[in-house]
């Protein structure tokens, strides 16, 4: 998942961001047993905290694609029918939550290694050249066949 960075983000502060996001929600994914609804609670906070550190840094597109999906809205919708006790509303909340956490943490992990793929690839030391129109227009020699290294 190839993430855009909003105008002007420093795209290292953005990595970092993302590694602590993800790091949180693997944590959130990861605790040992707890009530469903404290769970519940902890994605729906882990949400709040990744939105506020990451809608300056990236679109709102990959903000939905990253942490505000269809599943956070249907769980956000449902909230409130969800404090019941009986062992199957349990079982179904911690299952909607584990899932979703389960792919968030998916998520990060790919947006973190094609955003550090990206910086590697274009941090590489060298030089870009970029021809002017005339030389398409004026050099006697096509683009692919000449040889600026003289």
């Amino acid at each position: 998942m190839l993430i855009t960075p909003r105008p002007g983000v420093n795209r290292d502060n953005l990595l970092k961001a993302l590694r602590s996001i993800h790091d949180e929600v693997f944590n959130v994914w990861s605790s040992g047993p707890q009530g469903a609804y404290k769970r519940l609670l902890a994605y729906l906070e882990w949400t709040s905290n990744a939105v506020r550190m990451l809608s300056n840094q990236v679109t709102s597109t990959d903000l939905e694609r990253l942490v505000l999906t269809k599943r956070y809205e249907l769980i956000l919708s449902g909230v409130g029918t969800m404090t019941g006790t009986e062992m199957e509303v349990q079982r179904v909340v911690n299952g909607l939550v584990s899932l979703e956490l389960q792919q968030r943490v998916d998520a990060f992990d790919q947006a973190i290694k094609v955003l550090d793929a990206q910086i590697k690839r274009w941090s590489l030391s060298g030089m870009f050249v970029l021809p002017d129109t005339t030389v398409y227009i004026e050099h006697e020699k096509k683009l692919e066949e000449a040889d600026f290294g003289r």
